[in-house]
């Protein structure tokens, strides 16, 4: 899985710029920036997850974390979590009306079916 979503990865890093001046010049009322990354623990699992940025701070994310976590330990939905934006592995703007900008990880793996591209 991880090198079927190398380059779309690659593609949201690239992207994340303006989506972060965005953020940082106020989205409009209702609008929402989540970040993706990947959660480890110290059994060496690994969680994609989602987390409602509150705050970009220099190179640093901080957030609440979206999803229900079932693999990995320690951590849980809701949890403040700051990270990295080297670990950044997508990005998706959700408008009230429920549309979405970025998501390009996840759009692919919806779709995906198991082969490398």
């Amino acid at each position: 899985m991880q090198t079927a979503i190398a380059p779309f990865i690659q593609k949201a890093r690239t992207t994340w710029p303006g989506a972060k001046a965005r953020y940082l010049a106020g989205l409009p009322e209702g609008t929402v920036l989540f970040a993706t990354v990947q959660l480890h623990d110290s059994a060496g699992k690994m969680e994609q997850v989602f987390v409602q940025v509150g705050e970009v701070r220099a190179d640093m994310l901080s957030g609440r974390i979206w999803n229900d976590i079932g693999i990995v330990k320690g951590f849980e939905k809701g949890q403040e979590h700051s990270f990295p934006e080297s670990e950044l592995i997508d990005w998706t703007i959700v408008s009230p009306d429920g549309t979405e900008e970025g998501n390009l990880v996840g759009k692919f793996l919806d779709t995906w079916d198991g082969r490398v591209p």
